[in-house]
């Protein structure tokens, strides 16, 4: 019995690996992708002689797309780990059992971090792409949770897809640095985070929505929309600036 327990644990721990390098490919071919056939960025970010003019944090169209992805991240993280009792119930289990799905959320998160670490100079594109793609990959490998017909399913959904929570916040940061001038870094992570906070509420208040019709459909929704976010966020950064005013896009 030991040594059939040794050899699942060993198993486990060579799918895992597997899984988050397989993971690492595939975001790395899909950010290539991007890179590779969106046009290029319009402009570069302020120069420090200019950090006192153009507009503030909120305006600033290099700034946007990581709006944009801290409110997607919201939502589809958010929602999901709002649905988890209601999806334990229509499998048959205890709701209690979500605060263990969450912890397994949170440390699948925390083996990614460790990863993007090792592996961020290796990814092709810029941060903001990087996010943008981890956001959209995050996405469709938690939907696995809501497809899958138990709660196997759903624990490797949330292993999968929590591997690219830490690397989106990671790399939503990193691409905010770049896109603000100095003077407006510390305006820009209070409104991202703050962008963060209104996408759990609204993810939330989706999930409160749709979760009596179905957990599967509310969970699909929310993430759906965190997708949503990374593709759009991706388009505003490579096809022109985030929509900034023509007059500022020598600051993007």
């Amino acid at each position: 019995m030991a040594h059939r327990t040794s050899a699942g644990h060993c198993c486990l721990a060579h799918v895992s690996t597997g899984g988050a390098r397989a993971g690492i490919a595939v975001w790395a071919l899909l950010a290539a992708g991007v890179t590779r056939f969106l046009p290029a960025p319009i402009g570069e970010p302020a120069a420090a002689g200019n950090e006192n003019a153009g507009p503030g944090a909120w305006r600033h169209g290099g700034a946007r797309p990581s709006y944009l992805i801290s409110v997607g991240l919201g939502v589809g993280e958010g929602g999901l780990v709002a649905a988890l009792p209601a999806l334990l119930v229509a499998l048959g289990r205890q709701p209690g059992a979500a605060g263990l799905l969450a912890a397994v959320l949170a440390a699948a998160s925390a083996v990614g971090g460790l990863a993007l670490s090792r592996l961020q100079a290796r990814l092709p594109g810029t941060p903001t792409i990087q996010s943008a793609c981890a956001l959209i990959l995050m996405s469709a490998v938690l939907l696995i949770t809501a497809l899958g017909p138990n709660v196997g399913f759903v624990v490797v959904g949330l292993v999968g897809g929590g591997l690219f929570i830490a690397p989106v916040n990671a790399l939503r940061a990193r691409a905010l640095e770049q896109a603000l001038p100095s003077r407006m870094r510390s305006e820009g992570y209070s409104i991202q985070y703050g962008a963060n906070g209104l996408g759990v509420a609204a993810g939330s208040g989706l999930i409160a929505a749709l979760v009596n019709m179905s957990p599967r459909i509310a969970i699909t929704s929310a993430l759906a929309v965190g997708a949503a976010a990374g593709v759009v966020a991706a388009l505003l950064h490579r096809c022109g600036g985030g929509g900034v005013p023509r007059g500022d896009r020598n600051l993007v």
